[in-house]
């Protein structure tokens, strides 16, 4: 699943000619804080693929994989290792991975960039 999202965080140089751009130490440039745009439980992950500073936006790839679950541990060990586990079915898996991409369109159908900024509370992209 692929999303444009806007990002935050400060550049402290970008060239507009080859459109690279660095990223401050105090406040990274990354896109917003997915866990204050969804609900709890949505379980994925993501890569920034493409950035555009001058838009203030990201490409991100979102990507699901099967949940491990232990259901056995070795307590006698320090730290406690894991005996046994169950991995999710792939009906189980891909029952999730459509029910979380649904609320992930959802979320960000229809919304402006404002809109989420307002909602993160997370400041725009500052440029140099």
């Amino acid at each position: 699943m692929i999303l444009t999202v806007p990002i935050t965080g400060k550049l402290i140089s970008y060239d507009p000619e080859t459109k690279i751009g660095v990223g401050s130490d105090d406040s990274p440039v990354k896109p917003l804080d997915f866990n204050k745009l969804l609900p709890e439980g949505c379980d994925f992950k993501w890569e920034a693929v493409v950035y555009d500073y001058e838009e203030g936006m990201v490409i991100v790839e979102i990507t699901f994989a099967k949940k491990v679950t232990v259901t056995e541990w070795d307590k006698t060990k320090d730290p406690p290792e894991p005996l046994a586990w169950r991995k999710e079915s792939d009906t189980e898996f891909y029952k999730r991975q459509a029910s979380t991409e649904k609320i992930i369109r959802d979320t960000f159908e229809d919304k402006t960039a404002d809109e989420f900024y307002e909602i993160t509370k997370e400041p725009r992209l500052e440029m140099p």
